[in-house]
Formats: structure tokens, sequence, C-alpha cells
């Protein structure tokens, strides 16, 4: 059965973005240098039922702790919530404790030393 997600839940989507956190840049400071932004993506709709805000940033929680991104309003399914899945941390399932397809709690949040893609309940990280 598929995941029903309530007020404050989203189901959890993503993928690895073409350039990452991949071993296969490592030494190679130009090419990572050219990375492309790693926010959270929402719909409208899920953003304003939890007072997020385009630009702002998402804490998106798992069993295992909590990843703050940038926020990007999207056109895209109500309650869904995308997420790059290796340019943050350890990368989101291990950070979370959350695979694709399962049920995450969103929240707006409040950067904690200043810097967006830090997680909590988990080694400290920074995008």
């Amino acid at each position: 059965p598929l995941p029903t997600p309530g007020a404050g839940e989203a189901v959890l989507a993503g993928h690895r973005m073409l350039l990452d956190q991949g071993r296969l840049q490592e030494g190679d400071d130009a090419l990572a240098a050219t990375r492309h932004e790693a926010p959270a993506r929402l719909s409208a709709a899920t953003a304003e039922e939890i007072g997020a805000t385009d630009g702002g940033l998402l804490a998106v929680s798992g069993p295992s702790g909590t990843v703050r991104l940038p926020l990007r309003v999207t056109a895209m399914p109500d309650r869904v919530v995308w997420l790059p899945l290796n340019s943050t941390g350890d990368g989101v399932t291990a950070d979370t404790g959350a695979r694709p397809g399962e049920l995450v709690r969103i929240a707006p949040a409040e950067p904690e030393d200043g810097r967006p893609g830090d997680v909590t309940d988990a080694p400290e990280v920074h995008a």
C-alpha cells in the first residue's frame, strides 16, 4: 500500500544530482565547483500548508535525523518532498533514515548557525 501523508508529512522523493558528493569528483575542484544548488522542493499548496516559503529553509525529518535545505516551491504533486539524495552529509537516506517512497516530517526551519544544509541528530555537515 502507498503511504498517505497527513498534515506536516510528505512522501520522500529524490534522485542523485549529476554533480553531487560522488567520489569520481574527488580531487577535481574545478568540476566540483560547477555543482548546482541542491534544494528541497515542495508544491505551493504543501509549502503553504506548513507555513514554508520559497527560499527559506525546510527541515525534513525521518527516524534517524533531520536535513535542512533551502526550499524551492515547484510545480509538483502535493505532499511530496523532493530532495537531492547525495548532496549533503552522508546522503539523505543515511542522515534521515528514510528512503524514497517513505513518509517524512516536513516543517520550516531556522538555520542553527546561519548556514543551510546542516543535519541534526546526525553528524554535523554543511551543503
